[in-house]
C-alpha cells in the first residue's frame, strides 16, 4: 500500500490509505450506533467511475465559454470520491464551467436545509464551504485533500 503525505497544523506526517479510513471511522462511529437508515449507507462500486466523462471536456465544452477540466482534476476528483466512507451519504457530482469538478450534499428538510459542497481544481486543489440554515456561509480552510475530507465529514455527522 503506498504512503501518502500530508501537511496539518504546518506538520509533515506519513498515513497510509488504510490509515486514513480508520481515523475517518473513528470520526464516523461515536459511541451511538449508526445505522444505514441514519447514516444513509450508499453502495460505492469501482466498476462504475462517473468521472470517465470528464476528461474528455475540452475548451468550450458546455457551449457557454466553460473552461476545460484537467486531468490533474479528474485524478484529484477520483481520489477524492475513493476516500469517501461509506457510511456517509453519496454527494452529488457535477463538472464546473471554471474547471472545477464539484460535490455537493443537502441535509435536512426545507427551511432547515444545510448544504456542503467541495469543489476540486483547477488542478488538484480543494476548497469547501457550508451553507447553513440560517444563511450563513462557511468557507473551510483551503488545505490538503486529507483535511478537508475530515472537516466535510465533521459537517455531515451531527
Amino acid at each position: 500500500m503506498s504512503d501518502t503525505y500530508a501537511v496539518d497544523d504546518g506538520l509533515r506526517y506519513r498515513a497510509s490509505i488504510s490509515g486514513l479510513r480508520a481515523l475517518i471511522n473513528q470520526i464516523l462511529h461515536p459511541p451511538r450506533l449508526i445505522t444505514a437508515s441514519t447514516a444513509g449507507i450508499y453502495r460505492r462500486t469501482p466498476n462504475v467511475d462517473q468521472f470517465t466523462e470528464y476528461e474528455s471536456y475540452r475548451e468550450n465544452w458546455d457551449g457557454y465559454g466553460a473552461d476545460p477540466i484537467a486531468m490533474e482534476t479528474v485524478d484529484a476528483a477520483r481520489q477524492f470520491w475513493r476516500l469517501l466512507p461509506r457510511e456517509i451519504r453519496a454527494p452529488d457530482v457535477a463538472p464546473g464551467a471554471d474547471g472545477t469538478i464539484g460535490f455537493e450534499w443537502r441535509e435536512g428538510g426545507r427551511g432547515n436545509r444545510k448544504i456542503v459542497v467541495v469543489e476540486i481544481g483547477p488542478g488538484a486543489s480543494v476548497t469547501a464551504r457550508v451553507a447553513h440554515p440560517n444563511g450563513n456561509i462557511e468557507i473551510l480552510p483551503q488545505a490538503n485533500m486529507m483535511v478537508v475530507m475530515r472537516n466535510v465529514i465533521m459537517s455531515l455527522v451531527p
